[in-house]
């Protein structure tokens, strides 16, 4: 028997979640949600990231009172990030998808490619939200920023970092950056440069499940966690949904992304589709506009 602790973060709540694997089976429990959202400060939408993670801290407590824990991973959802220089904890609060800054620098950047060049070049339809464009943003307008800057995380890999001090990218979450050409599966340089974008954040990227290391002393204390290990998982929370369906079985989610099989067409691009690596999914440039509702054949 072996338990684990899955730590999942959406845009409007977080949790901790207790796993036990004994006999083949898995049995799940919740055992710490709390509630997220974006803050205003100066007049931008930003993320309580101190906040997140003291309830991350809070989850992790509860669940070392449970039995002894092999692992521990991180899910979150995509597109924003932290800029960070050495080992302090951030630059700047991070802004939330939800801000405009992305607008104007989406129709910037769009002066510069064409929609053909960047879905060409990333594997991913041109959104305002994407990471891409919110990087653009801090070259017009922060400059200083990402020149003092030595790491770029997106908020999954940045919570693996307080807990580790390993700055690593996983490659589920960082594909729907459009940062990541998902076919060379690599950080989508030509897009970078022409964007000046600095090459030196960039992190090295890695695989879902690949080992980082115990806790950080401090939080091993503080948690009562002294030999878990942290493990990188499919970070982008819905890779992470999409890895637990059972195998021969379809899922598709009208949420606000959409969860479909294997598909590589050459009209994907016209159907504003995305294709993010990994864990077959695509997302449209309505999805955020979507109604929730789910569809399963067996």
């Amino acid at each position: 028997m072996s338990n684990y602790l899955a730590i999942d973060l959406g845009a409007e709540s977080g949790r901790v979640i207790f796993g036990t694997l004994k006999g083949g089976k898995l049995t799940m429990k919740e055992i710490h949600r709390f509630a997220n959202g974006a803050i205003t400060a100066n007049g931008t939408l930003r993320w309580d990231i101190v906040r997140i993670f003291r309830e991350i801290r809070i989850g992790l407590a509860k669940g070392a009172k449970l039995g002894p824990i092999r692992s521990i991973a991180c899910d979150s959802w995509g597109v924003d990030y932290v800029l960070l220089k050495g080992d302090g904890p951030m630059l700047s609060l991070p802004y939330t998808y939800r801000d405009e800054r992305s607008f104007k620098s989406f129709d910037k950047a769009m002066k510069k490619f064409s929609q053909k060049q960047l879905f060409e070049g990333t594997g991913i339809a041109s959104i305002s939200i994407n990471t891409l464009y919110q990087l653009f943003d801090d070259v017009e307008n922060r400059p200083e920023m990402l020149a003092f800057a030595d790491k770029f995380l997106l908020i999954g890999d940045y919570i693996t970092w307080l807990l580790t001090g390993q700055a690593r990218a996983e490659e589920t979450l960082i594909s729907g950056s459009q940062l990541w050409d998902t076919r060379k599966r690599d950080w989508a340089w030509p897009v970078l440069k022409k964007l000046g974008i600095p090459k030196h954040i960039f992190p090295k990227p890695v695989a879902p499940g690949t080992k980082l290391g115990k806790l950080l002393p401090y939080l091993s204390k503080e948690t009562g966690l002294k030999s878990a290990e942290v493990v990188t998982t499919c970070a982008h929370d819905t890779a992470a949904a999409v890895a637990a369906v059972r195998p021969r079985r379809v899922t598709i989610g009208l949420t606000s992304l959409r969860v479909l099989g294997p598909c590589w067409a050459s009209n994907f691009r016209s159907l504003s589709l995305t294709r993010p690596y990994g864990r077959r999914s695509i997302r449209t440039k309505s999805a955020l506009r979507a109604r929730p509702a789910s569809l399963k054949t067996s």
